[in-house]
C-alpha cells in the first residue's frame, strides 16, 4: 500500500516539474507538503492496521483456548456423573450375585442342589456378569478420549446412552420412549455425539426435578425426510420460558448458577452438532420443550 502511495507522489512531482511554467512556486510547495503528509499518514495507518490484525489474531487464539477449556470442564462434569452412574448400575447385579452365592451353602445343606439347580444357578450368574461386562464396555468406550472418526448409526448412539444413563432414568422415574422411523448414519466422533444426547437427557432430568413434574416422559424419534436426517427430542417439562429461549445456546448462559451450572452444555452440544454438519434448534412443544437435530449429510447405510 505504501509503495503505491510513493509511486503516486513521484508521478505528481513529475507532473509539477513538467508543467512548472503554469504554476507558481508556492502552489508546488503546498502540494508537495500535502503529498508528503499523505504518504506519512498512510504509513502510520498501515502500521496501525498491522497492529490491529495481530491483536485480533491473539484475541481469536485466546477465545479458542478458552472455549477448549470450557468444553473440557463440561466433559469432566459429565464424566463425574457417569462415574456415579457406574457405581449405581453395578450395585444391583453385584447384589444379586452376592445373594445367590450366600444361598448356595444353605441349599447344599438341605440337599436342593442337583444338575438342574446348577444349570439354573450358572445361567443366573452368567446373566448378571454379561450385564456387568456390557455396561463396563460402554463406559470404557465413553471415557476413551480418542477422536477417531467413523460411520455410526443414530440408533446405536441412543441405545448406548440409554444403557449409560439407565440408573439415572429409572432412579428419577422417567419414561424414555424411543421411536425409530428411519435410522440413518453420520460420520464423526461417536463419543462426542454421545455427549449431546447425554446433555439433553440430563438437562431434562434437572427440569423434571426442579419443577416437580409428575409422569415424567422423554420421547426420542429418529427419522429421515427428503434426504435430511432428524432426531427429535421431546419432554413434558412445561417448556422453556420465552424470554430465555433465544439465549439457551449462548456460551456461559445458565439458569442453574446456584446449583453449579456452567452454561457450557447446550453451547457445546450445538458446536458438536455443527461439526457433524448439522443444526440443533429448540422450541416449545405442547406441554414441554422440543430439541431438533437435523443433518443434511446423513446417509441410510454404507
Amino acid at each position: 500500500m505504501v509503495s503505491k502511495d510513493t509511486e503516486l507522489k513521484n508521478r505528481v512531482e513529475d507532473f509539477f516539474n513538467n508543467q512548472n511554467n503554469l504554476l507558481v512556486k508556492g502552489d508546488f510547495e503546498i502540494c508537495q507538503a500535502l503529498l508528503d503528509r499523505f504518504v506519512e499518514d498512510r504509513k502510520r495507518l498501515d502500521s496501525i492496521l498491522k497492529s490491529a490484525d495481530k491483536r485480533e489474531a491473539k484475541l481469536k487464539e485466546t477465545k479458542e483456548q478458552l472455549e477448549i477449556l470450557f468444553q473440557e470442564a463440561s466433559k469432566m462434569a459429565v464424566i463425574g456423573e457417569m462415574i456415579d452412574a457406574v457405581a449405581h448400575q453395578w450395585t444391583q447385579p453385584l447384589g444379586i450375585i452376592s445373594l445367590y452365592t450366600k444361598m448356595l451353602p444353605e441349599d447344599y445343606k438341605y440337599g436342593e442342589i442337583n444338575d438342574k439347580y446348577l444349570d439354573n444357578f450358572a445361567n443366573k450368574i452368567e446373566t448378571q456378569i454379561e450385564y456387568l461386562v456390557e455396561t463396563l464396555h460402554e463406559f470404557r468406550n465413553f471415557f476413551r478420549p480418542d477422536k477417531e472418526l467413523t460411520y455410526f448409526y443414530i440408533s446405536e448412539i441412543i441405545k448406548s446412552v440409554s444403557l449409560l444413563l439407565q440408573d439415572i432414568i429409572k432412579g428419577n422415574q422417567i419414561e424414555l420412549i424411543i421411536n425409530i422411523k428411519n435410522d440413518f448414519m453420520l460420520f464423526g466422533a461417536k463419543n462426542e455425539f454421545k455427549h449431546v444426547i447425554i446433555n439433553l437427557i440430563n438437562n431434562t432430568k434437572d427440569i423434571f426435578i426442579e419443577r416437580d413434574i409428575k409422569n415424567r416422559q422423554i420421547k426420542i424419534s429418529i427419522e429421515k425426510n427428503n434426504q435430511i436426517g432428524y432426531i427429535n427430542f421431546y419432554d413434558n417439562g412445561k417448556g422453556i420460558p420465552e424470554h430465555i429461549l433465544p439465549k439457551i445456546f449462548n456460551l456461559n448462559f445458565t439458569t442453574k448458577e446456584a446449583k453449579g451450572g456452567t452454561g457450557v452444555g447446550l453451547h457445546l452440544s450445538k458446536k458438536i452438532v455443527q461439526k457433524l454438519g448439522g443444526e440443533l434448534e429448540a422450541c416449545n412443544w405442547e406441554d414441554g420443550a422440543k430439541f431438533q437435530l437435523s443433518f443434511k449429510n446423513s446417509i441410510e447405510s454404507l
